[in-house]
């Protein structure tokens, strides 16, 4: 699967640039850190996603990494709204598991 960066219609000529610098290789890594954190950690908003992170990520850029992963079907709304620090309510995101399946131990 080849993954491109894009850039809204609206969004100014410096996101068309910083959309069409990106290698895929490294969009790829930083995709594969939000998707990780997800299943490391478990289902949480994006808020509590950005505070997670390993490496150091705007909120933005998390955001539009859960975005791509969801768009391909590797993360998921869980249907669970919670409240954000703003008072507004925030989808709670899940990460789908590939193969194979984690393990669960009853301790």
């Amino acid at each position: 699967m080849t993954i491109r960066a894009v850039a809204r219609r609206g969004d100014p000529a410096t996101s068309w640039a910083a959309a069409e610098s990106l290698d895929p290789e490294t969009l790829r890594a930083t995709q594969l850190l939000v998707w990780h954190t997800l299943q490391d950690h478990g289902p949480m908003t994006d808020e509590e996603l950005v505070g997670r992170l390993v490496f150091d990520m705007s909120s933005s850029g998390a955001r539009t990494r859960r975005r791509e992963l969801a768009d391909m079907g590797l993360v998921f709304d869980t249907g669970e709204r919670v409240v954000l620090r703003s008072g507004r309510r925030g989808i709670v995101w899940g990460a789908r598991w590939l193969s194979p399946t984690p393990i669960t131990f009853g301790w």
